[in-house]
């Protein structure tokens, strides 16, 4: 079965084969890109004419992969349900309709899908006010650390039928290598070609706000 195929189906017909290949191939992908994005965010330098167009490319890339996580994670109890074509974590679980594991939707987690809709997405008069008036930071090291919490708060009550053992260990790797980096302004130092096969590195580096950039303090 081509991917195309795999792709336009209801998501709730899929059998626990097909869900253990998509959380590796796409989930996993999110996951990767979110660290990838936060990482280059982190270190990035305001130098050259092209600066700014780029620091605005990655940011916009870390708002996508961060709204597609927190809608696998949150789409259905928090955002109104999941379309038939969307999967979401309800898909992986043990036990059908029981998440009380997963961690509540934090503030910064809504308000960060409501940006990535608002700003990223669409042209929209929300745009225009609500967003683009207000300070255009982002605390995405922190956005990162909501996420991998989410992941794993609810990752024993996951169906090792539906996840691989590959995505529990990448998992397990982002919450003890990446998280402990997030909570003192620091994340991993990315290879050259980050991939969710790969182990992650252990060297940390320190963001140091350049002017014009929008990083936590």
């Amino acid at each position: 079965m081509g991917n195309n195929e795999l792709m336009i189906r209801d998501a709730k017909k899929f059998t626990d084969e097909e869900l253990k290949q998509y959380a590796d191939e796409h989930v996993l992908y999110e996951l990767s890109m979110l660290h990838e994005t936060a990482a280059l965010l982190a270190a990035y330098q305001f130098q050259g004419p092209y600066s700014e167009a780029v620091y605005n490319a990655l940011l916009e890339s870390f708002l996508v992969h961060a709204r597609n996580l927190v809608d696998f994670l949150y789409k259905e109890s928090e955002f109104g349900g999941a379309r038939t074509t969307d999967v979401v974590v309800e898909d992986y679980l043990l036990v059908p309709n029981q998440l009380q594991a997963l961690v509540p939707v934090t503030q910064l987690l809504r308000d960060t899908k409501i940006r990535a809709d608002k700003q990223v997405s669409h042209l929209t008069t929300n745009r225009a006010t609500e967003y683009i008036a207000e300070n255009k930071g982002l605390a995405y090291l922190q956005v990162y650390a909501d996420i991998l919490l989410a992941f794993k708060s609810v990752a024993n009550f996951l169906s090792s039928q539906k996840v691989s053992d590959r995505f529990f260990g990448i998992i397990d790797d982002h919450y003890v290598k990446v998280l402990p980096g997030i909570k003192i302004g620091a994340i991993l130092k990315l290879k050259p070609s980050f991939h969710p096969h790969d182990q992650l590195e252990t060297d940390c580096v320190h963001p140091e706000r350049s002017e014009g950039s929008s990083l936590p303090q």
